[in-house]
């Protein structure tokens, strides 16, 4: 009738029990990734799934509570399991490249990660990329994963900013160890791409260059740069609602990366804009051009003149930088 069943939660599935993935009904260009110039085919694999960290942000504290009583909340395919998959998969699909898309790859024990790689690199034998973080990324498993053809490593900064990084995402990591993180990449050269987060809760324009020196010290091979997405459900969410950022009844329609979605009193959506666009030009490029990149961050005549220059700049230097 008009009622509503609300059935219990199913106990966590045991990753190895699960069919092998199937990809049969996407269409063959999805396959197709660029990375560093070159055009693979690549797939998206997870060797486990759950993470044990409470990043404010994420999904990850609310589904641990869920799923409290309801078995591992962090779960791993045994070895033989995910090569037996990862070899199918590649057959099938002509994989000449595979994402491991677990939210932290490495955090395995290192003699297990080094099983997992020795066995990959000799039954597999095609690149692969990976994302962590900072404090997983020790010095020993950035060699085995160089050994073992990682191609790139995403790691996430999200914020330079200690107050931002500790106190309103609840991530743990220093900058000293995030600089440690990426200077290991550096030595063993390995790919790495950092991740950020600008348009937080109590967030400035300070904060947020502050994330941009944190970037220029690490060295990033890459950086993105997303709004924060306050969903349903987060802990942040919660925060923004209690500081009247956002309502209990707005429904988020935009992406990471397409408009914030905050209204803060001390910074606005218009600034973050700007400041979003020109993000890879206040790491990478001079800091005597800061005040340039300044009036790019505009949506003037004058500013979209600038912009457009400061990218003419900023792409022969990255071209220059990979020969």
């Amino acid at each position: 009738g008009d009622d509503i069943i609300e059935n219990d939660l199913r106990n966590l599935k045991d990753l190895n029990e699960l069919p092998f993935v199937s990809l049969d009904a996407f269409d063959d260009r999805h396959f197709y990734r660029p990375i560093e110039g070159k055009v693979y085919r690549m797939l998206m694999y997870d060797h486990s799934r759950g993470c044990p960290r409470v990043c404010t942000y994420c999904n990850n504290p609310t589904l641990q509570g869920l799923y409290k009583t309801k078995g591992r909340y962090l779960r791993t395919k045994s070895l033989d399991r995910s090569i037996a998959e990862l070899k199918y998969l590649k057959s099938k699909y002509e994989v000449e490249l595979f994402y491991f898309i677990d939210d932290d790859f490495i955090l395995m024990p290192i003699g297990q990660l080094n099983k997992l790689l020795e066995s990959y690199s000799k039954n597999i034998a095609v690149p692969f990329l990976i994302q962590t973080y900072p404090d997983s990324f020790t010095e020993h498993k950035a060699s085995l994963l160089k050994k073992h053809g990682c191609l790139s490593v995403r790691m996430s900064i999200e914020s330079g900013s200690s107050y931002i990084r500790e106190k309103v995402f609840k991530r743990r990591s220093t900058n000293e160890k995030i600089v440690e993180a990426f200077q290991f990449a550096h030595k063993y050269g390995i790919r790495i791409s950092s991740g950020n987060i600008i348009g937080n809760p109590h967030e400035t324009r300070k904060e947020i260059m502050e994330t941009v020196y944190l970037n220029r010290v690490c060295k990033p091979d890459d950086s993105t740069v997303n709004f924060l997405i306050p969903y349903k459900g987060t802990p942040i969410r919660k925060l923004c609602e209690d500081l009247g950022y956002i309502k209990n009844i707005d429904v988020i329609k935009e992406g990471l990366r397409g408009a914030p979605v905050l209204n803060m009193p001390q910074i606005s959506k218009k600034q973050l804009k700007g400041i979003q666009k020109t993000f890879p030009f206040y790491c990478q490029l001079p800091k005597w051009s800061f005040f340039l990149i300044r009036v790019a961050e505009g949506g003037s005549h004058i500013s979209k003149v600038f912009y457009a220059a400061l990218a003419l700049w900023f792409k022969n230097i990255r071209a220059t930088s990979s020969i």
